[in-house]
Parts: C-alpha cells; sequence; structure tokens
C-alpha cells in the first residue's frame, strides 16, 4: 500500500499498511494516553493523546487525519501519529514531508549536521531559515523541528529542511488571519446594517410621532373653535337680553 489511503477500506488489514501511509480514522475510544482509531472492520490504531489540543473535542465517531509509523504485532495495532504533528524519526517511518524533532549536533561545509534520533541527518545552509543565516553556527546544541525532504535507507542519507516547516508555518498564519479579518469584516458589515436600520426605524417613528401630534393640535384647535362660536352665541343671546330689559325699563 502506497502514501495517500484517506478514507477507511473495508478489506485493509493493519498489518499489509507500510510506514508513511496516510490514513482518516474514526475515533472509537480513550485510554490513558492513547486515542483508539478504527481504519475498517479489519484495522485499528493508537495516536498519542498529547497530540490533540486541550480544548479539542475527541468524541466518539469524530474523523482523524493520520500517517502510520508502524505496525505493533504484539497490539495488533497501527502506531499513527496526527498529520502534521512531530513524529519520532526511524528507518522504517521516514516518509518524505515528515515532520520530525532533531539536534543540531556539527557544523560542516555548506551546513549543520543533526541527530533525529540516533538517525544521522544533513541540513543545507539554505535551508535553516526562510532568510539566509549569516552564521548557523549559533544554532549548535538547539532541538528543532524539521521537515524530510530527501532520504535513502540504503546509503543511511537523509536530507531535512527548517525553512519548507517555517514557510508553511507562515503561509498558515496568513491564511488563519486572513479568516479572522473576514469574518470580522462580515460582523463590521452586519453591525452597520444594523445601525442603519435601527436609524431608519428611530426616522420613522420620529415621523410618526410629529404625525400624532400635529392631529392632537388639530383637533385641540377645532374644539377650541367650536367653544369659541358657542361662547360667541351665548355672548349675543346675553347682550339681547340685556338690551331688551333696558328698553322696557
Amino acid at each position: 500500500l502506497g502514501a495517500g489511503i484517506t478514507q477507511a477500506d473495508p478489506g485493509l488489514t493493519a498489518d499489509s499498511v507500510e510506514p508513511g501511509t496516510e490514513l482518516t480514522g474514526t475515533v472509537v475510544g480513550i485510554s490513558g494516553d492513547d486515542v483508539f482509531l478504527e481504519f475498517g472492520p479489519k484495522s485499528q490504531g493508537s495516536v498519542p493523546k498529547s497530540q490533540f489540543g486541550k480544548k479539542e473535542v475527541l468524541d466518539r465517531g469524530r474523523r482523524v487525519d493520520v500517517v502510520v509509523e508502524r505496525y505493533d504485532a504484539e497490539s495488533g495495532l497501527l502506531i499513527v501519529s496526527r498529520k502534521g504533528a512531530v513524529q519520532r524519526a526511524t528507518w522504517a517511518n521516514l516518509t518524505k514531508g515528515q515532520i520530525v524533532q532533531g539536534r543540531v549536533t556539527g557544523v560542516v561545509k555548506g551546513g549543520l549536521e543533526m541527530s533525529l534520533s540516533g538517525i544521522r541527518a544533513f541540513m543545507p545552509a539554505s535551508q535553516v531559515d526562510i532568510a539566509p543565516m549569516k552564521d548557523v553556527s549559533v544554532l549548535l546544541n538547539e532541538s528543532l523541528e524539521v521537515e524530510i525532504i530527501e532520504f535513502d535507507r540504503r546509503a543511511k542519507n537523509v536530507l531535512v529542511s527548517r525553512r519548507r516547516l517555517l514557510e508553511k508555518q507562515r503561509t498558515e498564519a496568513k491564511e488563519k488571519l486572513k479568516a479572522e479579518l473576514e469574518v470580522a469584516q462580515v460582523r463590521q458589515e452586519g453591525h452597520q446594517a444594523a445601525q442603519a436600520e435601527g436609524s431608519r426605524i428611530l426616522s420613522l417613528a420620529r415621523e410618526a410621532a410629529q404625525a400624532d401630534f400635529e392631529a392632537a393640535i388639530a383637533e385641540l384647535r377645532q374644539q377650541i373653535g367650536e367653544a369659541g362660536a358657542e361662547l360667541e352665541v351665548a355672548a349675543d343671546g346675553l347682550a339681547r337680553q340685556i338690551s331688551q330689559r333696558l328698553i322696557n325699563g
């Protein structure tokens, strides 16, 4: 089997999977420091719980992308790591693109010599950092995460790169920031739309209140006009009565 398997295969057996194969498993349980995955009816595996974040939810049925490190014949399980997680390098599980932990053991012509859990590796100076480093010796005895870019099991040669890993991390950070900015933009547009709608409703309310006020004033004026007419008629009648009395007087 080669790398690239991404879904459960009913005919897949744990002992037939090669190191470096990519699988997608389903969480079936957790015990101690291990998370158990199922890749098919005949294949199961375990991945370290430490490779998941503290806030990550590991419910049964969750799908997880992993890379096979080896087959453990004693337990009948595939020992796997989360895709992209730092793995322990062994000759059995080395694959291109694999991220491993290593220690800088020496400065040699053209780059750095490293030890990957006992496996000797070389990192060219051009692969140490994104920007060229004038003095790579400052990394001597440092522990670094690196990516396997080439290897030859027969010749026992391994070529690694820190630059590729840093570039990937920078790209991921940019994409994450872009996504966050897009979400913030949507929220801002929603806030602006809500403000505009609020202003429109307030304006309508003011117009309605103004109309009610004007109607009330008109009604009051009408009532005053009617009352004034009635007073005028009453005064006219009273004046006539007084005039008649004076005449008869």
